[in-house]
């Protein structure tokens, strides 16, 4: 077997969100009552998980969770209004809040040494922060999107490039993301292994068909090196 080629869909499986993600609700709940929502913080919340559990986002990206909370909750027009507004903020605050957990890093490292590592980077403010703890550079290939995915069916072609950019075949890619609907399912769909960190607010989400039903499942990230080096056992 050639060595694998190892794909992190995106940063955010790299990245510890989950103090980012207490200012966002907070953050976003304050917003829609602002405009007029009145919806009580528990309901905000049962709408927000709703909206990851049903896959209503394409990519999963916080901008995308906005525009949909907005749409439910207000008047047509006001998720682009609500997004105008906070979205220098939303960004400033996910690089101040978001940071890279000490066993991630490790585990890059060590994958690092022994196989060729890609990355799909949603989120410049994410790059830097990758760059600042020493790992961004550890990634060979490296396809970064500033702009809004358009179509679902977009995150295939994605990954379609960054394996010919590293000439590399479907079956020799491990996938490593935390999404089933935009990570997993596009992994699966390509035959590629994939692997998928329940780490996330994305964890909320269960597979609806085959292609979302990732290979492994790993709750910490360091157990991901014990998949890929039994894997060519």
């Amino acid at each position: 077997m050639e060595k694998l080629f190892l794909i992190f869909s995106s940063d955010q499986t790299l990245i510890n969100e989950w103090n980012f993600i207490e200012y966002f609700d907070k953050k976003i709940f304050e917003q829609i009552n602002g405009f007029g929502a009145r919806i009580d913080f528990r309901n905000y919340m049962a709408l927000r998980n709703n909206i990851i559990q049903t896959k209503k986002i394409p990519t999963g990206r916080f901008e995308e969770i906005i525009c949909e909370i907005c749409k439910l909750t207000l008047p047509t027009g006001y998720d682009k209004i609500i997004l105008t507004r906070i979205q220098t903020e939303i960004r400033d605050k996910r690089k101040k809040y978001s940071f890279v957990n000490c066993d991630v890093r490790k585990t890059i490292e060590k994958l690092s040494e022994n196989y060729c590592l890609g990355l799909i980077s949603y989120h410049e403010e994410y790059s830097e922060l990758l760059r600042r703890y020493n790992i961004y550079d550890l990634f060979k290939f490296v396809l970064s999107f500033h702009e809004d995915i358009r179509g679902e069916d977009e995150k295939e072609k994605i990954l379609l490039v960054l394996i010919k950019k590293a000439n590399v075949i479907p079956s020799n890619c491990v996938l490593i993301g935390s999404r089933l609907n935009s990570d997993i399912y596009y992994g699966n769909k390509l035959g590629m292994m994939t692997i998928r960190l329940n780490d996330s607010i994305f964890s909320l989400q269960s597979p609806k068909n085959r292609y979302e039903v990732p290979c492994f499942s790993v709750k910490n990230f360091k157990e991901i090196i014990k998949i890929i080096y039994s894997s060519i056992a």
